[in-house]
């Protein structure tokens, strides 16, 4: 038998559903959880008032229950099992259930008791306990990762109000904790290298000018004209001798600011989550960008509240992919939230101090904005607009590629029709990835 029980005020009540066997009974007590009767109830007599008016029973059933009086637990012992041998044949399910409840108390006790087959009362003489309610936590400054750098503050915009409200957000950004060296896991070794030669075409290729007044070699086939000239008594022409070789860089950076939120934590196959398709993402495509020589960093983020949001230093712009990288890569885990236009606003400050001509911004997603302070629907998806048109005002070229499906509703209102892209599939994004990037850099 189970023993259930809830809160109403004062006393306590426990029911104990009785099993349609009668063997001796197995009484399981779950506290703290003693329901309590009104003050001005009778201990002896647990039917509500509103009851006894009339001698009539208001159930609609009018079921008869069994009552019994006991003594109020006085909750050091949290498990109370009184057993005998012959109840084993006899068993019972546990369900582990939360019972859910509204701010205040119980407005009908009547409908809980409806459903208890045996009531049991006690006197309790304390007042309700008040109710704690619990957010989620960040961990201690022991186990959480390093702060490079606190207290950023940025502004966030109210679509209600139709302002810019300036230093509404606080970021921090943070370098991976007990992130040790490691090497590219051996299952991506092989689609690390097929990735590296397809990426190899967009390395910058060299070119030799002919005829030029200076140069690091000597240009043959002009010499051999000019000395035929002047052997015949032409007059030499006046382009140089010499080659100059050429070298046209691809002027462009690129920023992967991945989402760390807890939502990446869940299972999109029986053996990867989101969170471990992110990783593989980020491996293999610092891989495939060594093969282009092309500057890039490595970022991600997630918030809970508009004070505390949480922007990871995987690869800055001026490190090498080495087993460092792929350490701090390793050791990313699930965070909170995800505040995204306070973080893309913080990505593109960092693009606005690259040099080169194109700075890419491409945002690793599976889902909307939100947070826990209103910042869902309407309001984050309007912020993360917001946040969008100021980095393309700074130059900066956004794209997103998320896993949503249903991100067809929301995503062509952030990054316009050709700005985005959906997998259907999680388990593409480490193989798609850094072929989007090529289409994206082409010309």
């Amino acid at each position: 038998r189970l023993a259930l029980a809830t809160n109403y005020g004062s006393g306590s009540v426990a029911a104990l559903p009785t099993a349609r066997r009668p063997p001796t009974p197995v009484a399981l007590w779950l506290y703290p959880a003693p329901v309590a009767l009104d003050r001005r109830q009778s201990a002896a007599d647990p039917t509500p008032a509103e009851h006894r008016e009339g001698g009539k029973s208001a159930d609609a059933t009018d079921r008869r229950r069994q009552a019994q009086r006991e003594d109020m637990p006085d909750g050091r012992n949290g498990l109370i099992l009184p057993f005998r041998a012959e109840s084993l044949l006899s068993f019972a399910e546990y369900v582990k259930v939360n019972r859910g409840h509204e701010e205040g108390d119980d407005e009908d006790p009547t409908r809980v008791a409806r459903d208890m087959d045996r009531i049991a009362v006690a006197r309790d003489g304390q007042d309700t306990a008040s109710r704690v309610r619990f957010d989620l936590d960040l961990p201690s400054a022991a186990h959480d990762d390093i702060p490079l750098e606190s207290g950023i503050l940025l502004p966030e915009w109210d679509w209600k109000k139709q302002v810019l409200k300036k230093d509404m957000c606080s970021i921090t950004v943070l370098d991976p904790r007990d992130a040790q060296p490691c090497p590219l896991p051996s299952r991506l070794i092989a689609p690390a290298r097929r990735l590296r030669r397809q990426l190899e075409a967009l390395t910058p290729a060299r070119r030799w000018l002919k005829n030029q007044p200076d140069g690091a070699e000597l240009d043959i086939d002009a010499c051999v004209r000019a000395y035929a000239d002047r052997r015949t008594g032409h007059v030499a022409g006046s382009d140089g001798g010499y080659l100059s070789c050429e070298r046209r860089e691809r002027d462009l950076c690129c920023l992967v600011l991945a989402d760390l939120s807890l939502s990446t934590d869940t299972w999109v196959s029986d053996e990867q989550r989101v969170i471990d398709v992110i990783r593989d993402s980020l491996w293999l495509f610092s891989e495939a960008l060594g093969a282009t020589g092309d500057p890039f960093g490595l970022y991600g983020f997630s918030s809970r509240r508009r004070e505390h949001i949480r922007f990871h230093r995987i690869k800055g712009f001026d490190e090498k992919i080495d087993d460092r990288i792929r350490g701090r890569i390793g050791v990313l885990k699930p965070g909170f939230y995800t505040r995204m236009g306070a973080a893309i606003r913080y990505a593109t400050q960092i693009l606005a101090k690259r040099p080169e001509a194109l700075r890419l911004l491409m945002i690793l997603s599976d889902g909307k904005p939100n947070d826990v302070d209103h910042y869902e629907g309407r309001y984050g998806i309007e912020d993360t607009r917001m946040s969008l048109n100021a980095a393309r005002q700074e130059g900066v070229r956004p794209f997103c590629v998320t896993i949503d499906k249903e991100g067809q509703g929301y995503l062509p209102h952030l990054f316009g029709p050709s700005g985005y892209t959906i997998l259907r599939n999680p388990a593409e994004l480490p193989a798609r990835l850094p072929g989007l990037y090529a289409q994206l850099t082409a010309g």
